[in-house]
């Protein structure tokens, strides 16, 4: 069991099963394939890394990866992938690193110059985000799932028109994108147009009841207008649904908040008309306070666990 063909047959038995999630077959075909081949093979590496990733066992998925780059120096597959487990563990930097080698070998590789555009906007890197989308609508201008995150590279360059271009442009690409939605929504609250933007947090919320950001732009849009008891319902039910998600979801929701007060603080500086500039004073206003309740409610929350945990030591 030592020919060429039977290294192939085994490759491609493992592929076949791969792709159909039977991982644990997949993988004894590879390891068997690796057995009997008489040279070293970086694609039966490559395929025991996808293995291993499929698994979230991503450290020894990237150990193959390394191992096929070794054997095929220019192997794009392999970059791109070990890119991805990197974003996957949060290592942002390395995975732009590789996602840049990718590039190198094969310049129009549009998938790759998409994820290093994601990668660069995960490290706040806007201007570099922004050019890697640029990059890759001039190669395909049909790649309009690009459009959303684009947006976000325009608006934390403090170009709103720009980010609602690409946010319409997203949504004729997708009306399903609740993320396009509620970052449209947010946008025109920000800008004093309350009705449009609450059609855009309701259409998100139509699509997912439990989309906490919405819930509390639309709480936002309301205290904007004034509306206190509707916007503490709405409030409540954007709350109410982050109790359902991770701990860590409150901590990144405030994160967010904070980093789009910085923004329009930032932008309202540059802005030389005294009109314009008292209107998105008023938004700032309704940021900071819906920071102040969301920290009022994380430190409750606190308290509570604490008390509960004094209840069960009998103190």
């Amino acid at each position: 069991m030592n020919s060429n063909l039977d290294i192939q047959l085994l490759e491609s038995q493992a592929i076949h099963l791969i792709t159909q999630k039977r991982l644990p077959q997949a993988h004894l075909k590879v390891l068997r394939a690796l057995k009997y081949s008489t040279r070293k093979n970086g694609y039966l590496y490559s395929h025991l890394a996808d293995i291993f990733s499929e698994k979230k066992q991503y450290a020894k998925a990237q150990q193959n990866y390394q191992k096929s780059i070794r054997i095929i120096p220019n192997f794009a597959h392999a970059y791109y992938n070990w890119a991805v487990t990197l974003a996957i563990e949060e290592k942002y930097p390395e995975a732009s690193l590789k996602l840049a080698q990718v590039i190198q070998i094969n310049p129009w590789n549009i998938d790759a110059i998409h994820q290093l555009g994601k990668t660069y906007l995960k490290q706040q890197l806007y201007e570099e985000a922004d050019q890697a989308f640029r990059t890759l609508v001039a190669i395909n201008p049909r790649y309009y799932k690009v459009y959303g995150e684009w947006a976000y590279a325009r608006y934390f360059l403090r170009d709103f028109e720009g980010a609602k271009k690409y946010l319409y442009k997203g949504l004729r690409a997708d009306g399903n994108d609740l993320e396009v939605h509620n970052m449209l929504g947010y946008i025109l609250l920000i800008e004093q147009k309350y009705r449009a933007a609450v059609a855009c947090f309701q259409k998100a919320i139509e699509k997912n009841p439990l989309y906490t950001l919405a819930w509390l732009n639309w709480s936002l849009a309301l205290m904007l207008k004034g509306k206190e008891e509707e916007a503490k319902e709405k409030f409540d039910k954007g709350i109410e649904t982050l109790r359902s998600e991770e701990k860590e979801r409150k901590r990144e929701i405030i994160g967010i908040y904070k980093l789009d007060l910085e923004v329009l603080e930032e932008y309202v500086a540059g802005i030389k008309d005294q009109n314009k500039k008292s209107g998105f004073a008023v938004s700032i206003d309704g940021v900071r306070r819906i920071i102040s309740l969301l920290e009022e409610e994380k430190e409750s929350e606190r308290e509570l666990e604490k008390s509960e945990c004094m209840d069960l030591v009998g103190i």
